[in-house]
């Protein structure tokens, strides 16, 4: 059973990159470049921690994929990168990826990675607070389905394997919340 709702989170989470995509291509949603890269960067190490403690790789693999497809995309059709809060927020992660490569436990690993990602998930949020359908509301709610499944499929039900498909869970609802529907034309 843990299985099925593995393969269901990976479903969510590809199926989520998809709609995101699709409609970036659509041009009904813009990425908030900073964000995409964030989480592009971050993808890489939640997958490298996912294979170390034995977490929901499937789920974390498919995270990965569309965060990079979609930073790509955000290059030509996104927004933002260049405002001060950009900026700042950009800084401020790296510094935070720095201390990442000096830390040895994996609590202090997933909780800076989470910090790095919340700031990444601000800078989209406020966006949509300021475009309310920027963002295809569907995928959020796929992301969080996604995180929901995540955690239905854990092997091992440690803080550290909670954290990152729990955050995704409550991300995803939250921005599903704040998304305006779109009306298709």
């Amino acid at each position: 059973m843990k299985t099925a709702f593995s393969l269901l989170a990976m479903a969510c989470s590809l199926s989520g990159a998809v709609v995101y995509v699709i409609s970036v291509l659509k041009r009904r949603a813009r990425p908030q470049r900073i964000t995409w890269l964030l989480w592009a960067i971050l993808g890489v190490v939640y997958l490298l921690a996912a294979i170390r403690s034995h977490g929901n790789v499937l789920y974390t693999f498919a995270s990965f994929m569309g965060p990079c497809l979609i930073f790509l995309l955000a290059l030509k059709f996104g927004t933002g990168g260049t405002s001060k809060l950009d900026i700042i927020s950009l800084v401020v992660a790296v510094f935070a990826l720095v201390l990442l490569a000096f830390t040895r436990g994996p609590m202090i690993s997933l909780l800076l990675c989470l910090f790095v990602d919340a700031i990444g998930a601000a800078l989209t949020i406020i966006k949509i607070l300021h475009d309310r359908s920027s963002e295809p509301k569907f995928t959020w709610l796929l992301s969080a389905s996604g995180g929901g499944f995540a955690l239905l499929g854990l092997h091992d039900y440690h803080l550290v394997n909670l954290l990152f498909p729990a955050y995704i869970l409550i991300l995803g609802m939250i921005t599903f919340i704040l998304v305006k529907p779109q009306h298709t034309r």
